[in-house]
């Protein structure tokens, strides 16, 4: 069974102007085209599992969205595909060696003996983030498009939050909800502290994995600042669950592009909004 969020689906002219955005993960997929002249998007679609499902399933939804829309094998500007998985692993430079990948991701996630591994360089983090992305879809859309850029979503959300993060000595957690998962981000003056993805299939699961990483890092849940944004409102069950252990709860207000309207903001996914 799927959800669905669409906006837009005129008939689409293409051009060499327009750009194509799309998010895969197990729990579902989204995807945007944007025109970079007019700063308008043209057409975004959002789908989500009520469970998760394997990548051979994540294919051909999204074979059938791109084939219902038309824009399979349009020639875009520039096309750009994020992995939301959680099989990746963060490195800082220092100790990283491009000819060890899987033995950064031994210790964590199974992986196949010929594994395709990739890494993202986080510039501004020191680090570098390698992971397993679904080669299955990598393939389809080279095959529809020939090359486009390829990241994992944790790549996106940790150098989008550094960005927006202040030098303030204290530390500030960021919680991205999304399909039965959760994105907990923690920086210091700028620097990260800590960033994984949880499986969460009750409002308890959440609490749980926040408190224990404030914990880890010893940070105090009554004076740490913790910012929650996408499938959470203030005032729901979650968040007042989570209001219930932490005493600076609030809402991270995504400043979205001047070009987006609020339907639009809210049928993209954070990621995929910072691609456009």
């Amino acid at each position: 069974m799927t959800k669905k969020v669409t906006t837009n689906t005129e008939d689409l002219h293409i051009s060499d102007y327009h750009t194509l955005s799309i998010q895969v993960s197990l729990n579902g997929l989204s995807f945007c085209v944007f025109d970079t002249l007019a700063k308008k998007v043209l057409l975004t679609e959002k789908t989500s599992f009520t469970e998760a499902v394997p990548p051979k399933r994540i294919k051909q939804s999204l074979q059938a969205h791109l084939a219902k829309h038309g824009i399979d094998g349009k020639a875009f500007s520039k096309v750009t595909v994020i992995h939301r998985n959680p099989n990746f692993s963060l490195v800082p430079k220092a100790l990283f060696d491009s000819k060890k990948l899987a033995h950064y991701l031994k210790f964590n996630t199974e992986i196949d003996k010929d594994q395709h591994i990739v890494f993202d360089d986080l510039e501004h983090a020191d680090m570098v983030n390698v992971y397993t992305p679904f080669e299955n879809i990598n393939n389809y859309l080279y095959d529809l498009f020939g090359d486009f850029e390829s990241q994992h979503s944790s790549s996106v959300m940790i150098s989008s939050l550094l960005a927006d993060a202040n030098r303030d000595a204290a530390a500030s957690c960021y919680v991205y909800f999304g399909e039965q998962h959760m994105d907990l981000t923690i920086v210091q003056q700028k620097r990260l502290l800590l960033h994984n993805i949880f499986e969460i299939n009750a409002p308890e699961d959440a609490t749980y994995y926040l408190l224990f990483a404030l914990e880890q890092l010893k940070l105090d849940p009554e004076t740490t600042p913790v910012k929650t944004f996408g499938n959470i409102e203030e005032g729901d069950s979650l968040y007042q669950l989570i209001h219930t252990y932490i005493e600076k709860l609030g809402v991270f207000v995504v400043e979205n592009p001047a070009y987006l309207t609020e339907s639009e903001s809210e049928a993209i996914d954070f990621t995929v909004m910072k691609t456009l």
